[in-house]
């Protein structure tokens, strides 16, 4: 069986959907350059209906990065780097 998310399809509709793959963005505080990076991951309308963006810190206990992730920001998509700075939409 497929596990679930609520999310908003349409303006004033909200449905069930199947899980979306996750997107990664490392991140550390104090980054100007990585928070650029989440206003862009945000701002993307199209990018949202497709992944479920997770925002990582480097330093967090709870995953670590890819080895190829040097520095952040950083954009991972299922274990592969698409993106070191700051991507396009």
């Amino acid at each position: 069986m497929i596990s679930v998310t609520e999310r908003s399809i349409d303006a004033g509709f909200t449905g069930l959907m199947p899980d979306l793959p996750a997107l990664d963005v490392w991140v550390t505080d104090g980054c100007r350059s990585c928070a650029r990076t989440l206003t862009v991951i945000y701002g993307c309308a199209a990018l949202q209906k497709l992944v479920e963006v997770h925002v990582r810190k480097f330093g967090a206990a709870e995953v670590s990065p890819p080895k190829a992730v040097i520095g952040g920001p950083a954009v991972v998509f299922q274990g592969t780097v698409i993106a070191l700075g700051t991507p396009e939409c």
